[in-house]
């Protein structure tokens, strides 16, 4: 399982990374034919948004493997390293839990949203929205591989 979350991983940031390219050429053109040249272009505010959606929630599933999401170290900090490792599966499988409901809705979400489009470019609706239930199946993956790596005596993120 490591090795598929490994490679799956690796394709994830590589997304993120040509995700944030396009974000930042997208963002520059619309302000330099804004502003320069005065004459908007009407499709960039779609592509930056579909971009940037896809960033925070392919993000997140990375997050997730790297332990980096946002936590308090206030109480686990001061745990013992038996108590420590079982807080942090405990806060993997509330991931797991929250990351299911979100494939679960997410999926739904996209299915009622067949058939609809983006107003300025020609692209379904349903490419902005899978992304929840891709982001869930990541987080899933990423935190049950943590699970198992805790439970081991491995990381305690």
């Amino acid at each position: 399982m490591k090795a598929i979350t490994n490679a799956l991983n690796k394709v994830i940031a590589a997304g993120l990374f040509a995700g944030m390219c396009v974000l930042i050429i997208v963002t520059f053109l619309q302000v330099l034919c804004r502003f320069v040249l005065k004459v908007p272009i009407s499709w960039s505010e779609e592509v930056a948004r579909l971009s940037f959606v896809w960033m925070i929630l392919l993000g997140s599933g990375l997050a997730v493997r790297e332990g980096t999401h946002l936590s308090l170290n206030v109480l686990s900090g001061s745990l013992p390293p038996a108590a420590r490792r079982a807080f942090a599966i405990g806060v993997n499988v509330v991931i797991v839990a929250v990351a299911v409901l979100i494939l679960v809705y997410g999926g739904s979400y996209v299915q009622r949203s067949i058939g609809k489009r983006m107003v300025t470019i020609p692209v379904p609706a349903n490419c902005v929205y899978i992304a929840a239930p891709i982001s869930a199946v990541v987080m899933i993956l990423n935190a049950l591989e943590n699970i198992v790596d805790q439970a081991k005596g491995g990381k305690e993120t």
